[in-house]
């Protein structure tokens, strides 16, 4: 019976470890989880590989199962940042150098001395389980004793290094210019629609559980509960509250963004309908809103195969030729400009159309469509992007021939993770509220506000939160939010 090569076992083995490693950096969460469960493979190759005849074809085998890995890895820059990506890339590398050897050596002392004995008292399948079980376990003594000497590359320490500077929660500045205050009423994550046309726009303070949900809508202005709504469903996934007619019977939105399909469902967590684009390419991004304001709503999405718009129904009313992006946006109707749906196109330019499917203009911006968003900016609206480089974190505001009119800097640890506008501090007069995502797990996200003259007048480091708009038309001014838990920004 043929056997497994040892440079597989060896592969295998560096490749449990080091999933091994990025589940005990990650702890007890979903991460963790699936750093555990992406190892599976390489167990599962060295309880098979025996049955492959060639060595070479077993151990490039072995060799195929990392690639993955490593195209995660090296695709993890864009999401986490240089320090931590480096961690993911090249903290196998010093694992690998070492267990190589030390791996040979154990292999063939294990080979000559303790599988004979094996042959003698244990069957097969026995002695394959004590083999596998010694490999894993010399790879995570030899990595447990790398790790512990340091000899991992600087990328961990420089990780560590980030996070030291960003140092802990705390406001580094303008303290004099805005208070927090808890709103403990609040228990759930914020939306903010009109559910009822005849009782205006209201904050849908949602706590999430499929069991029992409940969504409780609050008056925007003194936050007092107008009514519960309770809901139960199955289904996985971000869920959005909308309401079709606008006449106060709610529904569940579930729209996720690798996923080929959106789902609306009734309160009971009936399927009303399901909508996927062509060829099951995954839909990016997906919005409701009532450009038309005739009080229906409509759906916009963006796929591969192009941008759709969906009515009440979940009918395809009209669908672009142009291949939609990673991002969606929604211009409301201003001044006298139209309502507008803006996407970005792979090849670098971002078109807007109206909502009746025409296209109204393209552009090619002269930055990056990178976390794309519409923001109000004095009295018209503008596109707002980060910049993707680690380099340099910097957000930029551009009008909508693509033209850059405003630019800024955040820290320099952090990634702009969302652009805001409200109007916070002078009625009718415009802040920008950004928040930046640290390079470095751990660390406290960055919350900047610009004044509309572009001083930066606040700062704050604070763990992870979203950021919730909601505006006071009656005053021309804004109220803005921040969950975990929820508390309200306001101008002193």
């Amino acid at each position: 019976m043929s056997r497994c090569p040892l440079p597989s076992k060896i592969i295998c083995g560096v490749g449990i470890l080091a999933h091994l490693f990025l589940a005990f950096k990650a702890g007890l969460s979903l991460g963790g989880l699936m750093c555990l469960a992406s190892a599976l493979p390489y167990g599962v190759f060295l309880g098979t590989c025996k049955s492959i005849k060639n060595r070479w074809a077993a151990t490039f085998g072995a060799l195929a199962i990392m690639i993955p890995d490593l195209l995660l890895c090296v695709s993890a820059g864009d999401c986490v940042g240089p320090a931590t990506a480096l961690v993911y890339v090249f903290a196998c590398i010093p694992l690998i150098t070492v267990c190589w050897p030390a791996g040979m050596i154990a292999g063939w002392i294990f080979s000559k001395t303790l599988l004979p004995l094996g042959r003698q008292f244990l069957t097969e399948s026995a002695r394959r389980g004590i083999e596998v079980v010694f490999y894993c376990a010399i790879g995570i003594a030899v990595g447990a004793g790398v790790y512990h000497r340091e000899l991992i590359l600087p990328s961990i320490q420089a990780s560590e290094d980030v996070r030291e500077e960003i140092g802990e929660e705390r406001v580094v500045l303008g303290q004099n210019r805005f208070s927090k205050a808890p709103r403990s009423e609040i228990r759930g994550r914020i939306e903010y629609d009109v559910f009822d046309s005849r009782g205006g726009p209201e904050i849908a303070d949602i706590w999430d559980c499929p069991v029992n949900t409940k969504v409780r809508l609050r008056d925007p202005m003194t936050l007092a509960l107008k009514r519960v709504v309770k809901a139960r469903y199955r289904e996985r996934g971000p869920m959005r509250v909308v309401s079709l007619h606008r006449d106060g019977q709610l529904n569940l939105l579930f729209a996720h963004s690798s996923s080929p399909q959106v789902k609306l469902l009734d309160l009971d967590g009936n399927v009303l309908w399901t909508f996927g684009s062509e060829g099951s390419s995954p839909l990016h991004t997906t919005l409701a809103a009532d450009l038309e304001g005739d009080g229906e709503t409509e759906f916009y999405a963006t796929a591969d195969s192009g941008i759709y718009r969906l009515d009440a129904s979940g009918n395809v009313v009209w669908k672009t030729r142009d291949r939609g992006g990673r991002y969606l946006v929604i211009i409301p109707a201003h001044a006298d400009s139209p309502a507008l749906v803006v996407s970005d196109t792979p090849d670098d330019r971002i078109s807007m159309w109206g909502a009746d499917g025409l296209l109204v203009r393209r552009i090619r911006p002269e930055r990056e469509a990178y976390q794309l968003q519409a923001v109000r900016w004095g009295s018209a609206y503008r596109l707002a992007v980060g910049q993707r480089s680690h380099r340099a974190s910097r957000f930029f505001l551009m009008d909508l021939d693509g033209k850059v009119v405003f630019e800024q800097r955040i820290g320099k640890h952090f990634e702009v993770a969302q652009i805001l506008s409200a109007r916070l501090q002078t009625p009718g007069r415009h802040c920008l509220v950004v928040q930046g995502l640290p390079f470095a797990y751990d660390s406290p996200w960055e919350l900047n506000i610009f004044s509309s003259d572009g001083q930066l007048v606040y700062k704050e480091l604070r763990e992870h939160y979203d950021l919730y708009v909601i505006p006071d038309e009656q005053n021309d001014l804004d109220r803005l939010f921040a969950d975990q838990p929820i508390v309200e920004y306001q101008a002193r």
